[in-house]
């Protein structure tokens, strides 16, 4: 039986876009964070699986604009980018507002820090630093949010515009405000969410954990009239096909992958930096392997593993009896974990069925 894995982003929008399966390329910053080989490596794997990718807060390379066919554009809170010809080239926009490994903090990259290369890429003059502020620049108060949609849909001409939050105690007042905003998609980062360089507190200390917060976010935008107009995307700790298929069952409408992305990206190109370094100086920007990832090897591998997932999510559907993605539901879902079970409202194993 054919399995329809497919989803559609951003159904209210003018311009919406489909997906092959409910996995995406989470964001991953050129320059701040992996290298350019890496970053044309996911991309192209996405086009090669069909799926989309997110561009990061870095700046965006023209080559990674070339390679792929569904690029979701972060609106980063940086003073760099966010250009009318990069807004207006891009199959969707992200406005970022925080992260679960980052929660909400800004941060700096000191001048001396930036090499030439990466300067050119940013547009920044010698002896500025790059600076994420701690608050979206153009939104200091909730009242300000629709103004900037309203202008990035008007500039994109119809794209989808979405938010992305850490999730955090005060979830559900989040999800108002931005639901009230006319986003057409929200993602959501759980406390398990990744990131290259934040302090460990937030990484270890902050945030909810993606299974609960997908629980309520989806809880919330059902309860709240939104779920036929405002997609769910959630990450943090997504690794595995049912990793997607349980999430999509609590209510998400697809999940980002970023660490996993890497792992495929570069498992079998290690040996470049092994033993003797750790296999991130193949995947940073300024790490001491980076010039010798193999592209295309990298995105053959990734393509693979996501290849790999949707045929597994696909047998996961059709061994509930179910036909398509969007029939997973709540009542799909049973626990071994009480703290889980009672905090997303799912029936434990050892309860008969009634």
């Amino acid at each position: 039986t054919e399995i329809d894995t497919t989803v559609t982003i951003g159904k209210m929008a003018a311009k919406p876009f489909t997906i092959k399966a409910p996995v995406m390329i989470a964001p991953m910053a050129y320059g701040i964070a992996i290298s350019k080989q890496v970053a044309i490596a996911l991309a192209r794997s996405a086009t090669m699986a069909d799926i989309a990718i997110n561009s990061g807060a870095g700046p965006l390379l023209q080559e990674v604009r070339n390679e792929a066919k569904t690029l979701i554009y972060q609106y980063n809170r940086g003073d760099w980018g966010k250009t009318p010809e990069i807004l207006q080239n891009c199959e969707a926009i992200e406005i970022q507002f925080g992260q679960g490994g980052y929660a909400g903090a800004g941060h700096i990259i000191k001048s001396q820090l930036i090499d030439k290369r990466l300067r050119k890429d940013f547009q920044v003059p010698p002896g500025q630093d790059l600076i994420t502020h701690s608050r979206q620049p153009e939104v200091q108060r909730p009242e300000d949010l629709p103004k900037l949609v309203e202008k990035l849909r008007s500039i994109s001409g119809g794209v989808p515009i979405g938010a992305k939050i850490g999730a955090g105690k005060y979830l559900e007042r989040d999800l108002y405000w931005l639901c009230s905003s006319g986003v057409d998609f929200i993602t959501v980062d759980g406390a398990e969410a990744g990131t290259k360089g934040s302090p460990p507190i937030l990484q270890d200390d902050f945030g909810v954990p993606t299974v609960f917060a997908t629980y309520r976010a989806a809880k919330w935008i059902e309860e709240n009239g939104y779920k036929d107009k405002v997609s769910l995307i959630v990450s943090g700790k997504i690794r595995t096909p049912g990793d997607v298929l349980k999430a999509c069952a609590l209510g998400a409408d697809a999940c980002y992958i970023g660490s996993v992305a890497l792992f495929a990206v570069a498992h079998s190109q290690v040996e470049k930096a092994l033993p003797f370094e750790p296999p991130i100086t193949l995947t940073w920007y300024d790490g001491k392997y980076s010039k010798c990832f193999n592209i295309d090897l990298g995105a053959k591998n990734l393509n693979n593993f996501l290849e790999a997932c949707r045929l597994e999510l696909a047998e996961g559907i059709r061994s509930l009896g179910k036909t398509s993605i969007s029939q997973v539901s709540h009542e799909d879902l049973i626990c071994i974990d009480e703290v889980v079970a009672k905090g997303c409202n799912i029936p434990m194993v050892y309860q008969p069925f009634n």
